[in-house]
């Protein structure tokens, strides 16, 4: 039997409501002995890679987290199932007719959920997810007639960011003799809940410094030690790190940013780059951020273009941004 429940990182699914010419009108049936029902399976496949690490995304393999099919017709539940410990592979019957299927990853026990809209409403928070557990959501529309497999692509509530490489470029002969250490790095202006419709918030949860709640630390900040410039001696940091947040829809002084804090001689700088708008399952990746003057005291500014450069890419996570940057 082939793989019936594909979850790919890089597929990005709509999960609004099915179009007319998917979403065909269910036979509603005078006498319940004539409904028929299909048997549906899904299953995962091996290298669907959906789980992240503080490093890298690693694969589900077959221990996955918990699997949830939840089975619509209109706005009515019509079939529930979960996968079993440890298996990737869920079976069940559906009646036949118009449905619209959801797979959802590693959440909570969404046994009592009775309606899409419902569904759709549930809450997701930033504090729901781990660095090696990430809830998901995926959505398709089909007509079920006769026993077949459905593959569903699920996404990410999460937006990632990522920073690879921080360089020490002082143009100053008077600065660049200045130690230059790195002391952590913060995503500031965090959303931290959405819902199951990947909704984004305009309202982060702080507008100055990290995340309120110390639960997610491991998700928004980093304590680093690393001296990049000594009497004038170059060392660039090249650990790379990861952090997540919600959806946002804020701009201006709430938009999300990225924020180092270093140490230049005895003065405490701070550098600091603009995220805009970071959307679910996206990657925004800064490759080389390099600090080339002194930055800011207000970790909320950002730095002049005098004071860093980078580049940033932004793709499906797969990535959101990528960008060298010089401060």
């Amino acid at each position: 039997m082939k793989k019936a429940f594909l979850l790919s990182a890089a597929a990005l699914m709509a999960l609004a409501s099915c179009s007319r010419k998917d979403m065909l009108p269910v036979q509603e049936e005078q006498d319940n002995s004539n409904v028929k029902y299909s048997e549906i399976v899904f299953s995962i496949a091996e290298n669907a890679t959906t789980k992240a690490t503080s490093v890298s995304d690693a694969a589900i393999g077959t221990a996955a987290g918990d699997i949830q099919i939840l089975v619509f017709s209109g706005n009515n539940l019509i079939a529930y199932g979960k996968n079993g410990s440890s298996s990737n592979t869920i079976s069940m019957k559906v009646r036949n007719g118009a449905a619209e299927c959801y797979a959802v990853i590693n959440a909570p026990d969404l046994s009592g959920i009775a309606t899409k809209s419902q569904l759709l409403a549930t809450r997701v928070a930033l504090t729901d997810n781990t660095t090696s557990k990430m809830r998901m959501l995926g959505s398709t529309c089909k007509t079920i007639s006769g026993n077949t497999s459905i593959s569903i692509a699920v996404k990410r509530f999460l937006a990632k960011v990522e920073i690879d490489r921080i360089d020490a470029a002082m143009v100053s002969p008077a600065i660049k003799a200045q130690d230059l250490t790195i002391n952590d790095i913060t995503l500031l202006n965090v959303v931290g809940t959405t819902n199951f419709s990947f909704a984004g918030s305009s309202t982060p949860n702080n507008n100055i410094k990290k995340y309120g709640s110390s639960a997610a630390d491991a998700l928004t900040h980093d304590n680093v030690t690393a001296e990049i410039q000594t009497g004038g001696k170059v060392t660039p940091h090249t650990t790379p790190h990861y952090f997540y947040c919600c959806p946002s829809t804020a701009t201006g002084e709430n938009s999300t940013k990225l924020s180092i804090k270093a140490t230049l001689g005895s003065t405490p700088y701070y550098y600091t780059v603009d995220v805009p708008q970071p959307k679910a399952n996206t990657l925004y990746k800064i490759t080389n951020l390099k600090i080339t003057g002194p930055g800011t005291d207000d970790p909320n500014e950002i730095v002049s273009k005098s004071s860093i450069s980078f580049t940033i890419t932004v793709t499906d996570w797969a990535t959101g941004f990528s960008k060298e940057v010089e401060y």
